[in-house]
């Protein structure tokens, strides 16, 4: 649920955060888009140990958020 709360909210309000955050949003985006990726191309080429090295890495940093 909770990846789902901007969705839920107010359209008006997201907007405009979103276009006060700008350039730190794109900067974001633009990580997030090279890690999918590199997730795709590891997926795609069979690659397990980059498969495995993705996911101990987003294990590690879920866990680093505690509950």
């Amino acid at each position: 649920m909770d990846t789902t709360r901007l969705a839920g909210g107010d359209p008006e309000l997201w907007k405009q955060i979103l276009l006060h955050n700008r350039e730190n949003i794109l900067t974001a985006l633009e990580q997030y888009g090279a890690k999918l990726s590199a997730l795709h191309a590891a997926l795609r080429d069979s690659n397990e140990a980059e498969l495995d090295r993705f996911l101990t890495t987003a294990k590690k940093n879920r866990d680093a958020l505690g509950s």
